[in-house]
């Protein structure tokens, strides 16, 4: 089964505040990890269902946008 993550990709200018400051954490405590994503907000963690469920999952998720 794929494994789907439902997240709000954010503006570039907050994206790039972001990365800057994750990149100064990054120096300062060694956690390098931090700068594998891009600056998002998860709406869900990482979950699977059947590809056959996808269109369903899309459809849902454009009505969601939509309101």
């Amino acid at each position: 089964m794929p494994l789907y993550f439902i997240a709000i990709m954010l503006p570039e200018e907050i994206s790039m505040r972001i990365k800057s400051l994750k990149l100064e954490i990054a120096e300062k405590y060694e956690a390098k990890h931090a700068l594998k994503l891009p600056a998002h907000i998860t709406l869900q963690i990482p979950f699977k269902i059947p590809e056959t469920e996808e269109e369903k999952l899309i459809e849902a998720l454009q009505g969601f946008a939509e309101t």
